[in-house]
């Protein structure tokens, strides 16, 4: 019979699940966890070049930069929303995070969401992945993009929880999953390759 997890300490505080996470639940779960990497590299790459060329189009900026910039907002986007834009019940990744009533508190906590305002955010997200998906070309309208920061948190934070949840039921984190300090490590790594062109 498989262990359930019932209780997990994240940020040193206890929190009560409202429903068992399986081993086998969470395996199923991280075989999406490609989306949740992509969505970051793709954003931290994304503000990289914002950082370095700014979000207007009309700037004398390098083509390779403009399209490069619209195919990591792009990716970024539709990886995230695959994620936290559905509200299919039976998807595994669902059932490991967004089921949860703690992983949704730490959502509320780290970007300051209600439960309302979190689910108007998912909307808009998702409402701009279909945008994007349609009518993407280096020269898109950057006044109508989202605030990104807020789903960038939700990336950090679903990373912890992850690994919280694989450790507490002993299961082992491989890949990306496994570096504690992934974000950091890929900003750092993004910034250098960025600055040197």
């Amino acid at each position: 019979m498989e262990q359930s997890l019932s209780k997990l300490f994240v940020s040193k505080q206890e929190i009560v699940l409202s429903s068992p996470i399986l081993p086998s639940s969470l395996h199923k779960a991280l075989l999406e966890q490609e989306c949740l990497y992509t969505a970051s590299d793709c954003l931290i790459a994304y503000n990289a070049l914002v950082k370095k060329w700014g979000s207007d189009s009309s700037v004398d900026v390098p083509v390779f930069w403009l399209h490069s910039r619209a195919a990591l907002m792009g990716s970024f986007t539709i990886n995230w929303c695959k994620l936290f834009g559905s509200d299919s019940n039976d998807r595994f990744w669902k059932q490991v995070t967004l089921e949860q009533k703690s992983f949704r508190e730490l959502v509320y906590d780290t970007t300051g969401f209600n439960y309302q305002e979190w689910a108007d955010y998912r909307k808009a997200m998702t409402g701009f992945r279909n945008q994007v998906t349609f009518h993407l070309t280096p020269y898109f309208d950057y006044k109508d993009v989202p605030d990104f920061s807020a789903a960038f948190d939700v990336l950090k934070v679903t990373h912890q929880w992850l690994r919280q949840v694989a450790e507490y039921l002993e299961e082992s984190v491989i890949g990306n999953l496994a570096n504690k300090e992934y974000f950091e490590k890929i900003e750092v790594e993004i910034e250098c390759t960025v600055s040197s062109c």
